[in-house]
């Protein structure tokens, strides 16, 4: 019992340590790039750490969710693509802010909610085209395993084919009374007089090889 409790405390004291410092690389990322952002653009630091943040969780959520990419491929991503988009995004928001009567912390916000949209379809037809493409080739690597089993058991001679045939050997169906056994005249099995004959031509057994016997 002590023992349990104790793993259960550590995986606890793990995660808690997994989440601390992976929030403060996060946390500094964000704050890095909010404080270029708000060096650049008459944007405000907690304006502007609002606009990275929710640009870095939805390229995170994006690049695990509709691309299924790795811890670490996703963090990459996340440090390439949120100052990139960040800055994008604070573009745009400058030309609306000169063509509408928004000021820019406006137009940031309505350009920021449109761009993520955007970048969330878009990734998200991505996605579904990888999704394709890979059941594509698990699909060709199962018919490419059916050709070799076909090709190995192709190479087999017809004349072995034709040994198993010409042994005169007949399995009777399951169907067939399970007391019939081999006579000694013949290497045809003894069967019910009115089962059907082992031969395979469709007729009793009493009117095809049953008549023969007798």
């Amino acid at each position: 019992m002590l023992k349990t409790a104790g793993v259960l405390l550590l995986a606890v004291l793990l995660m808690l340590a997994i989440v601390v410092v992976f929030t403060a690389i996060g946390t500094a990322i964000v704050a890095a790039v909010a404080w270029l952002l708000a060096s650049i653009a008459p944007l405000t630091f907690p304006q502007a750490a609002l606009v990275v943040g929710a640009t870095s969780l939805s390229v995170a959520y994006i690049s695990q969710r509709k691309l299924a990419m790795g811890v670490i491929e996703t963090g990459l991503l996340v440090l390439v693509m949120t100052p990139l988009t960040s800055l994008c995004l604070a573009g745009l928001a400058w030309g609306l802010n000169h063509l509408s009567p928004l000021d820019f912390w406006q137009a940031t916000l309505l350009v920021t909610a449109v761009g993520l949209g955007v970048f969330y379809l878009f990734t998200q037809q991505v996605g579904d085209v990888v999704s394709l493409n890979r059941r594509d080739e698990e699909e060709s690597d199962e018919e490419e395993d059916w050709d070799d089993e076909e090709d190995e058991y192709g190479d087999l001679d017809e004349g072995d084919w034709d040994e198993d045939e010409d042994d005169g050997t007949f399995l009777a169906p399951r169907s067939f009374d399970r007391r019939s056994q081999a006579s000694p005249e013949s290497e045809i099995p003894v069967v019910g007089r009115n089962e059907p004959c082992p031969c395979g031509s469709g007729k009793k057994y009493r009117y095809c090889h049953g008549r023969k016997s007798r």
